[in-house]
């Protein structure tokens, strides 16, 4: 086994990148990325949509965007940075890419 040195900002590391594959998973399962990749939503729209509450909703958008997946704007919930092949699910042109 590989004796790291465990300090603080190894820990934050370790603890953080954990809340950002649940944050990722949690994106998924809700098809976000292909909700918001088809048409421009408020939060309220996103989550009526879900039918989810709206505070956790955005909460998880904003999550989404500050780990750079989503870029926001100011008329509607953040969209995708970039494409990547693997989403959204209906997209059958990926010449953009």
């Amino acid at each position: 086994m590989n004796d790291q040195e465990w300090n603080p900002g190894r820990l934050l590391q370790v603890s953080g990148s954990y809340w950002q594959t649940r944050t990722l998973h949690a994106g998924v399962k809700l098809d976000i990325f292909t909700r918001i990749n088809q048409v421009r939503l408020t939060g309220e729209e996103l989550a009526d949509q879900l039918g989810m509450n709206s505070r956790g909703v955005i909460v998880l958008v904003n999550a989404l965007s500050a780990m750079g997946l989503l870029k926001k704007t100011k008329a509607s919930m953040p969209t995708p940075r970039k494409q990547p092949p693997f989403y959204p699910k209906n997209q059958t042109d990926t010449s953009a890419i």
